[in-house]
């Protein structure tokens, strides 16, 4: 019977060199593991990640909710900014994209560095600002603009096209043989009916 416990210490931002400090008793490791599926050492780099982004800061700031909301880069006009009122502003490099596809070192450095400093940031739109944005898509799509990536369609078969067999025969039966049990199969369902 002693204590258990843990201590995380990280540094605040990015102009503080602070090493990351961490220490746990064997029970919180087994804890951790086991509720957040995480190595204690990951665990504190996500804690890290969050307070020097100051992630809870920039929700409460630009009035947003905390509710988890899957990036959409293909339809970000439609599947973001239009369905649930938000912008991302201070993007740093040209057209919204996934940032996978951004091809140099230098770009990504800039985009992180706008991103944690909080030059980057998601802003909730006013009705006006939302509704001005939705009618600005809607022109830019009507000159033709492609600002709504089309959804995925499954093919449908041409009318009249063959569809699959319901029932497929076994080649090496002989047709007499297959003839010969659905006569057996008849049969009994007449005996069976005959006897109640």
């Amino acid at each position: 019977m002693g204590v258990e416990g843990f201590y995380v210490a990280v540094h605040g931002d990015v102009e503080h060199f602070h090493k990351l400090k961490i220490f746990y008793t064997p029970k919180v490791k087994s804890f951790i593991k086991e509720i957040t599926h995480l190595d204690p050492k990951h665990f504190a780099l996500k804690f890290e990640s969050w307070v020097m982004g100051n992630f809870d800061a920039i929700n409460t700031k630009n009035h947003l909710s905390k509710k988890k909301i899957n990036m959409n880069y293909d339809n970000y006009e439609s599947k973001i900014v239009e369905k649930h009122g938000i912008i991302l502003e201070g993007w740093t490099y040209g057209q919204l994209q996934n940032p996978r596809k951004i091809g140099h070192h230098e770009d990504l450095v800039a985009l992180l560095n706008a991103l944690v400093n909080g030059c980057c940031v998601w802003v909730k739109l006013s009705e006006q600002d939302l509704e001005q944005c939705m009618e600005s898509n809607r022109e830019h799509a009507k000159n033709g603009e492609s600002i709504y990536k089309p959804r995925k369609t499954m093919k449908k078969n041409p009318a009249g096209a063959a569809k699959s067999a319901a029932v497929i025969e076994d080649s090496d039966r002989s047709q007499d043989e297959s003839e010969e049990e659905d006569e057996g199969k008849s049969a009994a369902v007449i005996e069976d009916s005959n006897r109640s």
